[in-house]
C-alpha cells in the first residue's frame, strides 16, 4: 500500500467521519444518507482509481474492496427505507471489506507495515460489520458507529502515510 493511497483513504474517511459526526446530530434525516452513499461512491471510485498503477500483492483485494464499495453505495442511494436495510448492507460492506483487507495483508505479509495497516484497517472493518449485525432500534447509534469507524480508521491511515517506510 502505497502513502498516496493511504493518504487518500485517510483523508475520505476522515471527512465522511467530520461531516457525519458534526452534521448528522443536528441535521440527521437530510445529511445521514447522502453521507453514507457519498462516503462509499467516492471511497470505491478513489481506491479503484489508485490501483490502476498499484503493483503490490493486494491489488486485486483492493480492486475487490473498491467494487464492493460502489456496490453498496449504488445499494443504499436505491433504498427505500433506511433502518434496518441500510444497517444490514452497511454491515455486509463492512464485513466484506475486512474479509478482503485481511486476505491482502495475509498476501502483503504482517511483517511489512503495509501488511500491518491493512490488518488493523481490517480489523476495524471486521468489528464494525459484526457490530451492525447486533439489532439496534436507534438509527443514530448505527450512525455513530460508523463515524467512529471512518475517523478511526482515518487517523491510522493518515499515520501510516505519514510514517516513512523502512
Amino acid at each position: 500500500m502505497t502513502r498516496a493511497m493511504s493518504a487518500t483513504w485517510a483523508a475520505v474517511n476522515l471527512a465522511a467521519g467530520l461531516a457525519l459526526t458534526f452534521l448528522a446530530p443536528v441535521f440527521y434525516a437530510q445529511v445521514a444518507r447522502p453521507l453514507a452513499v457519498g462516503y462509499l461512491l467516492v471511497f470505491g471510485l478513489a481506491i479503484g482509481a489508485i490501483q490502476r498503477r498499484n503493483k503490490s500483492a493486494a491489488r486485486t483485494q483492493l480492486l475487490a474492496v473498491s467494487v464492493v464499495s460502489i456496490a453498496a453505495g449504488v445499494s443504499v442511494a436505491l433504498i427505500e427505507n433506511a433502518g434496518t436495510a441500510y444497517q444490514l448492507l452497511v454491515s455486509i460492506w463492512a464485513l466484506a471489506q475486512g474479509s478482503l483487507l485481511l486476505i491482502g495483508a495475509m498476501n502483503l505479509g504482517f511483517k511489512t507495515s503495509s501488511g500491518r495497516d491493512l490488518a488493523i484497517v481490517s480489523a476495524s472493518s471486521l468489528i464494525l460489520g459484526l457490530v451492525l449485525l447486533i439489532p439496534d432500534a436507534a438509527p443514530r447509534n448505527q450512525l455513530g458507529f460508523f463515524s467512529a469507524y471512518l475517523l478511526i480508521t482515518g487517523v491510522l491511515l493518515a499515520i501510516a502515510a505519514s510514517t516513512p517506510s523502512k
